[in-house]
């Protein structure tokens, strides 16, 4: 049992030193393109902290476009709610 508390430790600290000597920041993936990021990531060795920090990134636009995407949903409906409001007043009159 103390066997596998050493390794995962040991595993935990590699990972830990591999974070720390990062090349490139989040702010630098971040102010990649698309297919500059793409590049990069395709480069980086599977379960490195430069992989993992790309997968993040990539998760980050996703999550921006999806955002973008409910808000200009929520305000369509919005718009429509009160042209249906317009419309049934000025029918009803």
């Amino acid at each position: 049992m103390a066997s596998e508390q050493d390794k995962a430790a040991k595993e935990y600290d590699e990972a830990f030193a591999d974070m720390a000597s990062l090349r490139v920041t989040r702010a630098e993936l971040s102010s990649m393109t698309d297919g500059e990021l793409a590049l990069w990531h395709a480069e980086q060795k599977p379960g490195s902290a430069e992989f993992i920090l790309a997968d993040h990134e990539w998760r980050s636009r996703l999550l921006a476009k999806q955002n973008r995407a409910i808000y200009g949903a929520a305000i369509l409906g919005i718009v429509g709610v009160f042209v249906g409001v317009l419309l049934g007043w000025y029918v009803g009159s």
